[in-house]
């Protein structure tokens, strides 16, 4: 008797072992995608919070300026 190629890859094991290639395949993109979106939410929550402390921190453009203005100021 004769077997045919899908029993001869049930045999083999070989079903079993693409099935879980193909699972943990699916688990790595879901990792991926995952991170992916942690550092865009990350990202989003920085650029707000950048947008928000400037308005209400009134010192916030006096912070840029290292020297204060005037004759202490380096010469060189």
């Amino acid at each position: 008797m004769e077997r045919t190629w899908l029993e001869t890859i049930q045999l083999l094991g070989l079903d079993v072992e693409v099935g879980l290639v193909l699972g943990m395949l699916g688990l790595e993109a879901l990792a991926r995608l995952a991170g992916r979106l942690r550092s865009f939410a990350r990202r989003q929550l920085r650029s707000a919070t950048r947008s928000t402390r400037g308005a209400m921190d009134p010192l916030a453009g006096d912070a840029a300026e290292p020297w204060p203005v005037g004759e202490l100021r380096p010469s060189h």
